[in-house]
């Protein structure tokens, strides 16, 4: 990809308006994706020949809280970069000698405390709020990372809210989104390199008045630019996959801030929800 073009995916319309300096870093970021991905203030400083204190406002004029979190978005940008067999090649470049199902487990609780210390609280409430004042919500996904919203959409169903989720595509999908409007709200979640058809969609219905937000791991990805609201989780995995532990702590976390606001006819929904699948015989009727 030109070089102007990588400055352009990364930092869309901001450039234009960071000062010369700032520039300079964006396009040393953009050239070296790799490199920034692991590096610090200081290595970044001196590669573009900058004070440090530049590389953290430039971070910040960019829409980041600090250089870690930029740091953090590139890191997952170089890694959905290659194909499946170059991102597995890339995990092999790590200590081969460490028992992988130590090393995976690990990396799991690495991504969850990630997500405590990083994520904006405010944005996981923002996200429940838009779910609880909206008519209809439509949830999209595809291949493992479609597990976040079918648990979302499940535990909202049994509270009664009216959500749904649509995994399939072409005139399935065409059909759930024709019948949304400005009441409305929808919700992806995809990672690594994201799925066309979905990124399409929510373009379609942000242009059509319809609410969007997203769960992603990249705050450059395409389905965070099509988003009135992201929570952007790590989702860095030991092998080929990208892991979605960290998203679906995210997804029980807007479960909770729904449920600590809920109203007598959410414990009523939930209440018929159990009814019904006790009348139904859905549950063993004795724990082992």
């Amino acid at each position: 990809m030109p070089e102007e073009q990588a400055v352009l995916d990364l930092f869309g319309g901001c450039f234009e308006s960071l000062s010369p300096k700032q520039q300079s870093i964006a396009r040393f970021l953009a050239a070296n994706p790799r490199f920034a991905s692991v590096a610090t203030t200081k290595d970044i400083a001196q590669s573009v020949g900058v004070n440090p204190a530049t590389v953290v406002r430039f971070a910040q004029s960019v829409g980041f809280r600090g250089f870690s979190q930029l740091k953090h978005n590139l890191r997952v940008r170089y890694l959905g970069s290659p194909l499946p067999d170059r991102a597995l090649d890339h995990s092999q470049e790590k200590d081969q000698s460490e028992d992988p199902i130590r090393n995976a487990l690990s990396q799991e609780l690495r991504n969850v405390q990630d997500v405590c210390r990083k994520v904006d609280y405010s944005s996981i409430r923002k996200f429940a709020a838009m779910i609880h004042s909206s008519r209809k919500v439509l949830i999209l996904g595809s291949g493992t990372y479609a597990a976040l919203g079918f648990v979302l959409s499940h535990h909202c169903r049994a509270t009664g809210y009216c959500i749904e989720d649509e995994f399939r595509s072409g005139s399935h999908l065409a059909l759930s989104l024709a019948l949304l409007g400005p009441e409305d709200l929808v919700i992806a979640t995809g990672f690594w390199r994201g799925t066309k058809e979905i990124v399409s969609a929510m373009v379609k219905a942000r242009d059509n008045g319809v609410k969007t937000a997203v769960i992603t791991d990249n705050a450059f990805s395409p389905l965070t630019k099509a988003a009135q609201a992201a929570i952007v989780v790590p989702t860095e995995g030991t092998t080929y996959y990208q892991s979605i532990t960290a998203g679906m702590s995210v997804v029980y976390a807007i479960i909770a801030e729904l449920w600590s606001h809920r109203s007598p006819q959410a414990e009523i929904a939930l209440r018929k929800t159990r009814e019904m699948c006790e009348e139904m015989g859905v549950w063993m009727t004795n724990r082992p």
